[in-house]
């Protein structure tokens, strides 16, 4: 699985570094990236730092709108982390509230494609939704609505993120063991 709260913890540190511990990384309200940051608002220079990240693996987005900057991982950073995950689905739960979640799954990993062609945006959503059940839950019924409206489109559906739901999905069940 994916540990998102320990990469923006790291990736805080470092900006931290930077912006003399000023700066703050947030969870991005919407699917364009994972994290955003006042990195522009420090006065440091981006340029440098967009090289220098990169070469991390971490993109920086400027924001212009907001004096503000987007920060998600690189192509080449994403495929090394979905790459571990799985492509089958779990065991049916024997909870039937992760039912849903265990349909969009398999329905995610029926249709494999390759990473170019994801919608990186329903990637980014899914893993960010793992951070909080609940939430997840309640957005199941809206991504199986957006998986239907890709299919009739004949667009790739991300099964990238449905690795990322079969990994929750095991940890969901390995959770209910230990109850």
């Amino acid at each position: 699985m994916i540990d998102l709260a320990a990469a923006q913890k790291e990736l805080y540190q470092e900006l931290c570094q930077e912006g003399g511990g000023k700066c703050f990384v947030r969870i991005c309200s919407d699917d364009s990236a994972l994290w955003i940051s006042d990195l522009p608002r420090m006065g440091i220079a981006l340029p440098a730092l967009r090289e220098r990240f990169a070469r991390q693996g971490l993109a920086i987005l400027p924001d212009a709108a907001r004096a503000l900057c987007r920060l998600d991982w690189t192509a080449e950073a994403w495929r090394s982390r979905l790459e571990g995950l799985p492509d089958q689905p779990p065991p049916l739960p024997a909870d039937a509230e992760l039912h849903p979640a265990y349909a969009l799954c398999r329905l995610l990993l029926m249709h494999s494609a390759p990473l170019e062609r994801q919608p990186m945006e329903m990637v980014r959503r899914v893993l960010k939704l793992t951070a909080q059940d609940s939430a997840l839950k309640r957005a199941i019924p809206a991504l199986h609505g957006l998986c239907a409206q890709r299919l009739r489109r004949g667009e790739a559906l991300s099964s990238a993120a449905g690795g990322i739901l079969a990994a929750w999905l095991a940890g969901q069940e390995r959770k209910g063991e230990t109850v």
